[in-house]
């Protein structure tokens, strides 16, 4: 029995796991590159350094350069080419796009993220290299002086692929083949069921904050997202907490944001300030959305036929209208759980109490709404933290002025 279970576990490993391996270089495309940024940087800051130390010496005509210092210069130049080569193909290659603009060239995703991943502890190797230690004491106090932050960031987590044999895994691997060759073939009019498979594996890929800022762009309207809207609804919900300022949280989202790029959950816009999303990826995390999270959405310019009813308002978290077609609101929307309210509509008003009962909302979106009066039961929001009034109708303001 023991010779069975032997030459099955050598059997997982040689044919299975290599799979896996190989799977994962897709997916963990955004951290193989980011990670070798990052130890080019820290490496190429070394060599400055060195290089710094190696003019001293040559100043002093009583001390040399000792030929392992030369050595290693010459071996970190060609590292860091090597690394350079690595790094100018995902920004020359890697954004070459298929399936309609949505997904980059995977097959050039896998080479470049395999490359990266084996060229980071190449890099790694160079600068841990103790070569200042070389040089004399005061040069080398002068070298080192500047290097507080030496202690090394610990290094980001891998995605695990969650199979329990090899059944399992060979099962996910035909679907995500399949899933794969749908996207690249979709035009519109296939089998969404299929496309949405691959575009779950993506999202189960994700970290918590990726997957928030996904859901949260699966309720806006998917053609131009303003960046900057984004980043107030973001500060609203808490979706970055630990951030303490307002820059430093416009730089998470940013890091947020490439990263679903780098995920082909998300489209560049126009412009720097804004982002696109696809329209079977914007369905896609509507429905991720709605159905896991309790969120009320309806379509882009779409007429909303009806409201759901009470049991469902009860546990919403997020109702989202962008632009929609609304006959009538109701007086009042009984959530107690919601955080979210987007409504874009020049046309509607709003009744009284329409928020009276919404004691947790922290986002209020009312872009190009009709407030004449403002509706009193806005000072019932106790923990509003975001309130947007873009291009709104103040009927009564404009009225007193005439």
């Amino acid at each position: 029995m023991e010779i069975v279970s032997s030459i099955a576990s050598k059997v997982f490993e040689l044919s299975v796991e290599p799979t896996v391996r190989q799977i994962k270089y897709v997916f963990n495309y955004s951290d193989n590159i980011h990670n070798l940024e990052e130890e080019v940087e820290k490496l190429t800051d070394k060599k400055q350094r060195v290089e710094h130390a190696v003019e001293e010496v040559k100043r002093n005509p009583v001390e040399e350069v000792e030929a392992d210092v030369q050595r290693w210069l010459t071996k970190v130049n060609n590292v860091i080419e090597d690394a350079g080569k690595i790094l100018l193909r995902h920004e020359d290659k890697a954004k070459k796009r298929c399936f309609m603009g949505l997904c980059p060239n995977l097959i050039r995703r896998h080479q470049i993220s395999r490359k990266a991943s084996k060229a980071l502890p190449i890099v790694v190797g160079a600068e841990k290299k103790e070569i200042l230690r070389k040089f004399p004491t005061a040069s080398h106090h002068r070298a080192w002086g500047s290097q507080s932050y030496r202690s090394r960031r610990e290094m980001r987590r891998l995605a695990h692929f969650n199979c329990t044999s090899s059944d399992g895994i060979e099962k996910a691997m035909f679907e995500w083949n399949d899933a794969l060759e749908e996207l690249k073939k979709f035009d519109g009019k296939g089998d969404e069921a299929r496309v949405y498979s691959a575009l779950e594996l993506s999202y189960n890929f994700l970290r918590d904050e990726e997957r928030s800022l996904f859901r949260l762009l699966g309720q806006l309207a998917p053609h131009v997202v303003v960046i900057s809207d984004l980043l107030k609804y973001s500060m609203g919900l808490g979706l970055f907490n630990q951030r303490t300022t307002l820059k430093a949280t416009r730089d998470r989202l940013l890091k947020v944001i490439s990263d679903l790029k780098m995920s082909c959950l998300l489209l560049e816009g126009d412009n720097h300030e804004q982002v696109k999303m696809h329209d079977v990826v914007h369905s896609f995390a509507a429905s991720i959305a709605s159905k896991h999270h309790h969120v009320f959405t309806a379509a882009y310019q779409t007429e909303l036929e009806e409201w759901p009813n009470k049991d469902f308002f009860e546990q919403c978290t997020s109702i989202s209208l962008p632009y929609c077609y609304i006959p009538k609101l109701p007086e009042v929307l009984e959530c107690p759980k919601l955080k979210s309210f987007f409504m874009f509509n020049s046309s509607l008003k709003i009744p009284e109490n329409l928020f009276s009962r919404m004691e947790e909302l922290k986002v209020l979106d009312l872009t190009g709404m009709h407030l004449s009066p403002l509706p009193l039961s806005l000072q019932y929001l106790e923990n509003l933290q975001t309130l947007c009034l873009d291009a709104v109708f103040w009927k009564t303001f404009l009225q007193s002025e005439s």
